[in-house]
């Protein structure tokens, strides 16, 4: 809706399209969120597990206030203030198999080339008994076995979103060119819970049983962006949208916490277990994300309807973070998101069908991950119905994601490395009211 506007959510897109309104009017949109997710351990002949679920949730809530100036060249002069989801991270899976390898490789790594300060891993893995001090070197039972086929599985929940308070200020020229401007501060909350178990049910490995560890994230914080937009009306059918995104500043908080048990046998069955510390300060830090740029081109078609394209363009390359006092490590993610990430293009097209008081809506985005290494485009499909009557409409609509990626347990120098290959479909519902007043 770049080009054409005259709906609430351009305000984080293109506000331009915000000063097509020729009244006032207010909107909220309930949405049903359901996600369904198949997962694979790889390195192995291992099952497919499938993990489904879905949340209630809110897409936007806004007001559009038109205004008639008192000029004979503009022609309205609009603000906006409300709020649109720009993420949903809401979704849970879970994998189990048995590969080659252990988490213990990666607790035994950090302890030999960091020592056990780590507070979080291998620290944790010593105090649980799962890591050995020998002389100094730090080993692990699964050495002693190291082709050892041991059974892995974990569950991944993550809850949470990304809404964005808009501001948003936008006027019509002479009926040909729309300019707008957003100020948009979008605030973030996420929880992440993982807990990962290993066990031994064939007895391959001495002593050692079984380790669960547990990782808990909660991501909080708060950023600030401008968004400019301009719409140029061609002719009566054609019109025209560029949009600009600035950076978003975003100041962050990490609380982490991890915990850990170790079983073995050794005389009868021993337990060990060992928790992060509790007095440990969330960790505050900087995100800046990448400008965006938006082009937009709508076409109406006398009354029956119109369809309309967007094409954005992001260098995610261009992600930085900000660490206070850890210049080394700030300067090491940095490096691994340039060489890691790049420019993607996003495409979405769509158009409806006006029959009497009835609206029927369909479209398709092509979406492109960004990663150096992920070359696959995500599909994103819509299918909608409205209704119009007087100063109410009721809009239904049907939103289906669909894609795939590989999700890494944990990493290792010279161990081996798990990797866990995920298709995922998302299904949105979601139901528009809006009064125009």
């Amino acid at each position: 809706m770049g080009a054409l506007g005259a709906d609430f959510s351009v305000a984080s897109t293109n506000p331009a399209g915000l000063a097509w309104f020729r009244s006032s009017d207010f909107t909220i949109s309930p949405t049903l969120w359901m996600y369904d997710t198949d997962a694979t351990l790889q390195n192995g002949n291992n099952p497919m597990l499938n993990t489904n679920g879905s949340k209630f949730g809110l897409d936007n809530f806004g007001i559009v206030i038109s205004n008639t100036p008192n000029s004979m060249n503009w022609r309205t002069s609009n603000i906006a203030i409300g709020f649109n989801r720009l993420a949903n991270f809401n979704q849970s899976f879970e994998y189990r198999g048995e590969s080659l390898g252990s988490r213990m490789d990666r607790f035994a790594e950090l302890a030999n080339t960091g020592g056990i300060d780590d507070l979080f891993e291998a620290s944790l893995a010593f105090d649980a008994l799962g890591l050995i001090d020998d002389n100094g070197v730090y080993r692990t039972d699964l050495e002693q076995n190291p082709d050892a086929l041991v059974d892995k599985t974990q569950t991944v929940s993550t809850t949470g979103s990304i809404n964005e308070l808009v501001f948003s200020m936008a006027g019509n020229y002479q009926e040909k060119i729309m300019i707008g401007f957003t100020l948009g501060i979008p605030f973030v909350t996420l929880t992440d819970n993982r807990v990962y178990r290993e066990t031994d049910p064939e007895d391959e490995v001495p002593f050692f049983e079984s380790m669960q560890f547990e990782e808990n994230l909660r991501t909080t914080g708060a950023g600030i962006n401008l968004k400019l937009g301009l719409v140029y009306r061609l002719n009566q059918m054609t019109r025209l949208g560029l949009a600009i995104h600035s950076p978003t500043a975003f100041a962050l908080d990490d609380a982490y916490d991890t915990q850990m048990q170790y079983d073995y046998f050794d005389n009868g069955l021993q337990s060990g277990f060992a928790t992060s510390p509790a007095d440990v300060l969330p960790f505050e830090y900087s995100l800046v994300t990448p400008w965006r740029f938006i082009g937009s081109g709508g076409f109406i078609i006398n009354r029956s309807g119109f369809i309309s394209a967007d094409i954005e363009w992001v260098n995610y390359a261009g992600t930085r973070f900000r660490y206070q006092d850890f210049a080394t490590a700030e300067q090491e993610i940095n490096d691994e998101i340039q060489e890691g990430l790049t420019s993607a293009l996003n495409i979405r097209v769509g158009g409806e069908f006006v029959y009497d008081v009835f609206r029927f809506r369909g479209g398709i985005g092509l979406l492109q991950s960004g990663s150096e290494s992920d070359t696959d485009l995500r599909q994103v499909y819509s299918l909608g119905a409205g209704f119009r009557r007087n100063a109410f409409s009721l809009d239904a609509a049907y939103r289906l994601q669909t894609g795939s990626d590989l999700f890494t347990p944990y990493t290792t120098t010279s161990a081996p490395e798990q990797s866990v290959a995920k298709d995922f479909t998302n299904n949105r519902i979601i139901l528009t009211l809006g009064f125009k007043f």
